[in-house]
C-alpha cells in the first residue's frame, strides 16, 4: 500500500479520518484532443498552442463548416467546454480556501466571466447544435468525424492513441484567456471516487489477510505483482512486444477476466515510448502550477443531502444563459440564493472539517 500516492489517500478520508484504501488515478485533469487525420486534410497542424482565448475561438471557427455539418466540438458545453474556460480565466477548482475560510468558485468574478466566454463559443456556432439536447452523442460525433476536438480525461490520450491510431491524436495547449502563458490546470481526482473499505471482522488475522490482498493489488509499476494483477499470465493473457505487454484475444474479448477483483491499471500509464515521453513532458510542464480542490477529504452533510438539487439548478440556469434564454443577471440571483441558503451551511461544515483535519 506504500506505493499509493499520498494525495490519493485523501479520497478515502473524511475530515482527517481514513475509511478505506483508494485506487490511485493521475490527477492530470482534462485535455483538448484533436483529430490529426482530419486537421491535416485542412492543412492544419494537429498540435496547437493558441496565445489566448481569441485565438482558441478563431481555431474553433476554422475547424467548423456548418454547411457540411462539421463542427469543432460537441459535448455538453457547461460540463466540458466551460470547465476548460474556467481554467483559462484562472478560476478556483471547486473551492477557494484562504486562512481556513472557504469560498465557492461560483461566488468569484472569474466564474461569471467563464459563463460569458462559453456563450461566445456557442454564439459563434462552433459547437454542435445538439450539444445541449443530445450530449450523449459526443463520442459518436467525434469518432464519426462530425467534430474534430474532444475534451477528455488525460488517461484517454493513451487510450485513443493505442486503440484508434488512425485518428493521429493531437493536443491543444490551454492558454490564459487574456494571454500571458498557460492556464493553470484544474486537477482531477487523484483516486477513483469509490474506495475499498473493510467491514467489521471477527479477528485481526482476517483483517490482515484482506489487507495483504489489497497490498498485492497496489503493487507498484514494474513489479512482478503489478504485471500479474493488471495483465494476467504471460502467454495466456498477454505477450511482451518490445517491452510492452500486449493483451491476447482472450482479454480483448472479455476484459473482466482481470478486472473483476480490481487493479491499479490506471495509476500508471504504459505505452509506446514516444507517446509516454510526450505525456511526461506535458505533465512536467502543467502540474507544478495546477490547482487542486481544497474541499477534497472534507465532509459536508448539507452538500451530501441538498447539494445535488442545487447543482442541477445551477447547470440549468447556466445552460439557459449560454443559449440566450436567460439574462446573465439571473446567475447573480442564483449565487445570492446559494449564499443565503445551503451555501452558508456547507461553508461552515467544510471549515469545521478543515480545522479537524489540521
Amino acid at each position: 500500500l506504500a506505493s499509493i500516492p499520498t494525495t490519493a489517500w485523501q479520497a478515502a478520508m473524511v475530515n482527517g479520518t481514513l475509511w478505506g484504501v483508494p485506487q490511485a488515478r493521475p490527477p492530470a485533469g482534462s485535455i483538448m484532443s484533436t483529430r490529426g487525420d482530419l486537421l491535416s486534410e485542412k492543412g492544419i497542424d494537429k498540435n496547437q498552442s493558441p496565445a489566448d482565448g481569441a485565438e482558441l475561438l478563431a481555431l474553433m471557427e476554422e475547424l467548423t463548416d456548418r454547411k457540411e455539418g462539421v463542427f469543432a466540438m460537441g459535448a455538453d458545453p457547461v460540463s466540458w467546454l466551460m470547465s476548460i474556460i474556467l481554467e483559462m480565466v484562472d478560476a478556483p477548482k471547486g473551492w477557494l480556501e484562504e486562512g481556513g475560510k472557504f469560498t465557492n468558485a461560483i461566488e468569484t468574478e472569474n466564474y461569471k466571466e467563464a459563463i460569458v466566454h462559453t456563450k461566445e463559443f456557442w454564439d459563434a456556432g462552433v459547437l454542435h447544435p445538439n450539444s445541449f439536447s443530445d450530449p450523449g452523442s459526443n463520442s459518436t460525433w467525434w469518432q464519426g468525424g462530425v467534430t474534430q476536438v474532444y475534451i477528455q480525461g488525460f488517461t484517454n490520450w493513451l487510450y485513443f492513441t493505442q486503440r484508434q491510431p488512425q485518428f493521429d491524436l493531437g493536443l491543444i495547449e490551454i492558454p490564459l484567456w487574456d494571454g500571458g502563458g498557460a492556464a493553470p490546470k484544474h486537477q482531477s481526482a487523484s483516486a477513483y471516487g469509490a474506495y475499498a473499505a473493510i467491514t467489521q471482522q471477527d479477528s485481526t488475522e482476517r483483517v490482515e489477510e484482506i489487507l495483504r490482498v489489497l497490498d498485492y493489488l497496489a503493487a507498484p509499476y514494474g513489479s512482478e505483482e503489478y504485471l500479474r494483477a493488471n495483465y494476467g499470465v504471460e502467454g495466456e493473457h498477454y505477450n511482451m512486444e518490445d517491452g510492452v505487454p500486449i493483451s491476447t484475444d482472450r482479454i480483448v474479448d472479455d476484459p473482466r477476466v482481470l478486472t473483476y477483483f480490481g487493479s491499479q491499471a490506471l495509476a500508471d500509464l504504459t505505452g509506446p515510448r514516444d507517446l509516454v515521453d510526450l505525456e511526461s513532458e506535458y505533465l512536467h510542464r502543467i502540474m507544478p502550477t495546477s490547482k487542486a480542490d481544497p474541499s477534497i477529504g472534507l465532509y459536508s452533510d448539507t452538500a451530501s443531502s441538498k447539494g445535488a438539487a442545487f447543482n442541477r439548478k445551477q447547470i440549468d440556469v447556466i445552460s439557459e444563459i449560454i443559449q440566450g434564454r436567460r439574462e446573465l443577471s439571473e446567475f447573480d440571483d442564483l449565487v445570492s440564493e446559494y449564499q443565503n441558503g445551503i451555501g452558508k451551511k456547507i461553508k461552515a461544515e467544510l471549515e469545521e472539517g478543515f480545522q479537524q483535519q489540521g
